[in-house]
């Protein structure tokens, strides 16, 4: 009878191991595809940096480092074709990352740095993004949650043993995130949790909208079809070397393929949904007011010095801004003014703003400050490319 028992508890255990394992895989596949643009992201480009930093070609190095804005914004294809035109052979990338301050930024560009320097070689031109709305109080408070994920996953392991030896109980934490969870932390896994949960789903404030948006999902498994049959392997990669950082790129897209993404372009401008992506900004990110943390812009410049020890060419850059839904008042402009100043002043680098250029407008955008990846970033990209070549560090030696 105990035998019985025993073997039956055993069954149990057994079950309900294989039961957990099972849910914790599929809650770590969801969080990997959920997260694509973070996690994975990360993981593909740094695989990449070493090939990078090697370029056995005699091409300029430009790299073009920041937030999703740089994610969806910039295109390696354009820049180049763009700066071959006006006779200057550059090869760039795209180094934007969706959910970072600049505190995790600096950490993800000393990683890079380290790689350039374990191969001796330079980065001829780094393009680093200042994203405002990145380095206010409110967004600094809001992505404390997260400082454990991104600290395990950027950290050499020397730099986590000197946070151990500081902080004994955070070591053991980042430790644990960075090698018995496959660099997810449990605050990563409620973020996943809320995800699969639909609770990032926009709020439908009428039966018209409702309509809306089951129209752009439709729009969007097509779409997604469709990039499935154009781009075949390279279109699971969320870094793709092919494409050197961006998600994709015009010429290997149908045309059927790009008017598809037009039309979920066009949903994803509908008015409620921008307010609503408005309105999020503001509460997590303080987008409007810019109420600036000094901490943060502190790790900015540092940032800048560290590209600025591995490469040739430093500058600053602003995106453009969607105007139609985010305007600054006279005391935010003057806050960012004195940023500006200070950035120029500590660091010597250029501050280029393209905020207010005309050449984009709201149709640009996919929302209230992201260029649509193909349109917006190519108008912005070869913008970027008509001013950075009367640079003359680009040029051929």
């Amino acid at each position: 009878m105990k035998k019985s028992v025993a073997l039956l508890t055993l069954a149990w255990c057994g079950f309900i191991f294989v039961v957990v394992t099972i849910l914790y895989n599929g809650v770590m596949t969801l969080i990997i595809k959920e997260t694509g643009l973070g996690i994975r992201r990360f993981k593909q480009a740094t695989e990449h940096v070493p090939t990078i930093a090697d370029n056995p070609t005699s091409k300029k190095i430009v790299i073009v480092y920041g937030s999703s804005l740089i994610r969806a914004g910039f295109s390696p294809d354009t820049f180049d074709s763009e700066m071959d035109k006006r006779g200057f052979d550059t090869i760039s990338y795209n180094f934007g990352f969706d959910g970072l301050n600049p505190e995790y930024q600096h950490l993800y560009a000393k990683r890079i740095k380290d790689e350039f320097q374990r191969k001796g070689r330079k980065i001829d031109t780094v393009l680093v993004e200042l994203n405002p709305f990145q380095t206010t109080l409110t967004r600094k408070d809001h992505d404390q949650s997260m400082s454990d994920q991104w600290h395990a996953i950027f950290c050499t392991p020397t730099e986590l043993w000197d946070i151990t030896t500081e902080d004994p109980q955070r070591g053991v934490r980042l430790f644990s995130i960075r090698y018995l969870k496959n660099g997810v932390s449990s605050e990563l896994i409620t973020s996943a949790l809320r995800l699969a949960l639909k609770l990032h789903d926009p709020t439908l404030t009428s039966k018209d909208y409702a309509e809306v948006v089951k129209q752009r999902r439709h729009i969007k498994k097509h779409l997604n079809l469709q990039l499935k049959i154009d781009l075949g392997e390279l279109y699971g990669n969320q870094w793709n070397f092919t494409f050197r950082g961006a998600r994709m790129s015009r010429r290997y897209l149908s045309q059927k393929t790009l008017n598809l993404h037009e039309k979920l372009m066009n949903s994803l401008r509908h008015p409620i949904r921008l307010e609503q992506d408005l309105k999020k900004r503001i509460k997590f990110c303080d987008i409007v007011k810019l109420r600036f943390d000094d901490k943060l812009i502190d790790e900015f410049i540092k940032m800048v010095h560290t590209f600025q020890s591995v490469s040739h060419q430093v500058e600053v850059i602003l995106l453009p801004q969607n105007h139609q839904w985010i305007q600054y008042s006279l005391k935010t402009k003057n806050r960012l003014n004195q940023v500006f100043n200070r950035i120029v002043t500590e660091t010597g680098a250029p501050v280029k703003n393209y905020q207010n250029s005309p050449e984009i407008n709201a149709n640009h955008f996919s929302d209230t400050t992201h260029l649509t990846p193909i349109s917006g970033s190519e108008v912005f990209t070869r913008l970027l490319a008509r001013n950075m070549a009367i640079q003359s560090s680009l040029a051929s030696d």
